[in-house]
């Protein structure tokens, strides 16, 4: 787990976290769940249309700068395009209200193109990897759509302080990990513990649980501010910051799975 992975923990969801200081219960327009939708649905469609850039990119590039992973210049630009705007764009996003719309619009297909590259140009391994990722990351999102939903688990009071103490117990193994790498009399322990294969599927493992699990707390908000009458702008908020849960637990399952898939094709080489 990286420092930043921790700082994503501790504010649950900057977008989602925000929406309970922006609440209008008097709003004539009100926040509902089919806005939240929509809204939801063009971001992902958004990530396919990055998809489909990188796709004619790759058919209408000029001659690849590299034969054996078939790269060529466009490619390259739009890939430093994409992940300048996969850094930048969420701030404004999750900053500027008005800008919502265009802002996470922006990074949802940058991310789309990232992703489409990658499959495209790492291998026949990545690849299944990405589709495998993909594919439990929805089962994820609909498990816990469905445990919600059913009341199985209820954001209640218990429920947030868990995944508070869950959050300080990681951001302070991660402090401490980074501590420690730089100092010399602990750095070589340090090294040792990253390079553990168990531990870190154990970490990857823990990340991806914590992270469906604040899916479910990123849905309680959603019903209260929908419940509690926010005005009808902030459904882009909303949208927004549950696509980016969405996106960053597929990003951290990719993790896993690449991990699982290496280890498994280094005991393939053992033998």
């Amino acid at each position: 787990m990286t420092l930043s992975d921790s700082g994503y923990l501790m504010r649950r969801d900057p977008v989602i976290g925000r929406l309970g200081e922006l609440a209008e219960p008097n709003a004539p327009d009100r926040c509902t769940y089919a806005g939240i939708a929509k809204k939801l649905a063009l971001f992902l469609t958004s990530i396919a249309m990055g998809c489909l850039l990188c796709g004619i990119a790759k058919v209408t590039g000029s001659d690849p700068l590299d034969e054996q992973l078939h790269v060529n210049s466009v490619e390259l630009i739009l890939l430093a395009a994409a992940a300048l705007i996969a850094l930048i764009t969420p701030w404004p996003a999750i900053s500027i209200r008005k800008t919502t719309p265009v802002t996470g619009t922006m990074f949802c297909a940058a991310v789309g193109y990232i992703v489409m590259w990658l499959g495209a140009t790492l291998g026949r391994q990545y690849r299944a990897a990405i589709v495998l990722s993909f594919l439990i990351t929805i089962l994820l999102v609909c498990t816990m759509c469905f445990l919600y939903g059913r009341g199985i688990i209820r954001a209640d009071r218990g429920f947030r302080t868990f995944l508070m103490t869950a959050c300080i117990t990681l951001i302070a193994g991660s402090l401490m990990t980074f501590i420690g790498s730089l100092i010399p009399a602990t750095r070589g322990l340090v090294s040792e513990l990253a390079a553990d294969p168990i531990l870190s599927l154990g970490v990857g493992v823990v990340m991806v649980i914590l992270g469906s699990l604040f899916l479910i707390s990123d849905l309680d908000t959603i019903r209260q501010c929908v419940e509690g009458g926010m005005s009808k702008d902030y459904e882009w908020y909303a949208s927004f910051g549950l696509a980016f849960s969405v996106i960053w637990l597929y990003f951290k399952v990719l993790q896993l799975v690449l991990r699982f898939m290496g280890r498994g094709s280094s005991r393939s080489g053992k033998r």
